[in-house]
């Protein structure tokens, strides 16, 4: 399949094909196994699987992937089946084989999705391992701790070499109303220390 559409294309050249070859055959072989594995699983979720990827070349643009008949025109079940009289092919791939061409999106969007696929326990879905319910009464009430505790926290950041002291304030009356400002508390970043790389090919 990849041979025959370097030879049927006009505008890679030879070089340029050689070297990107198994590059794509890789892709190719890798995207297969991706199809493959969302169209067996049986989870009851929405999440999909492009079956193409994107290859540029200058300003040409090509879409190489596998193709997946529609489901909506499958004589028989499953991910290998042959279409009976549409040709079009799905761009997408779901849990149990779920796929639809671009003909046929909209019917299906409306009939082959999952849904009320949340856990209906407020509680334990909101609640982490730690015990933190995310909430905004929880955040609200962890920030305004934070600021009343006056609070601390040293960042640092190994890609830059700095570091610098983070910590929250409340905004004043007159920041609030005067200048609009809707958030309550703001965040104070001071402290500024630069770290120097030891090594002369990185110093500046």
């Amino acid at each position: 399949m990849l041979t025959h559409f370097f030879s049927s294309q006009r505008v890679i050249p030879r070089r340029i094909q050689q070297k990107y070859f198994n590059y794509i055959r890789d892709k190719l072989l890798a995207r297969k196994e991706i199809i493959r594995s969302r169209a067996n699983s049986h989870k009851t979720r929405n999440t999909h699987t492009r079956t193409f990827f994107n290859f540029t070349y200058k300003k040409y643009h090509f879409y190489l992937g596998l193709y997946i008949p529609c489901h909506q025109h499958s004589t028989t079940s499953g991910i290998g089946s042959r279409p009976s009289c549409y040709i079009v092919p799905a761009p997408f791939v779901m849990s149990n084989c779920r796929r639809a061409c671009v003909m046929h999106q909209r019917a299906f969007f409306k009939s082959n999705l999952y849904h009320n696929i949340r856990n209906g326990n407020t509680n334990t879905r909101l609640t982490n391992a730690s015990g933190f319910v995310n909430s905004k009464q929880s955040h609200g009430n962890l920030l305004h701790q934070r600021w009343n505790n006056r609070v601390k926290k040293k960042i640092y950041s190994n890609r830059l070499d700095i570091s610098y002291d983070s910590s929250y304030h409340a905004r004043n009356v007159s920041s609030v109303i005067k200048l609009n400002n809707t958030h309550m508390y703001r965040k104070r970043l001071n402290n500024f220390s630069p770290k120097y790389s030891d090594n002369d090919n990185t110093k500046k």
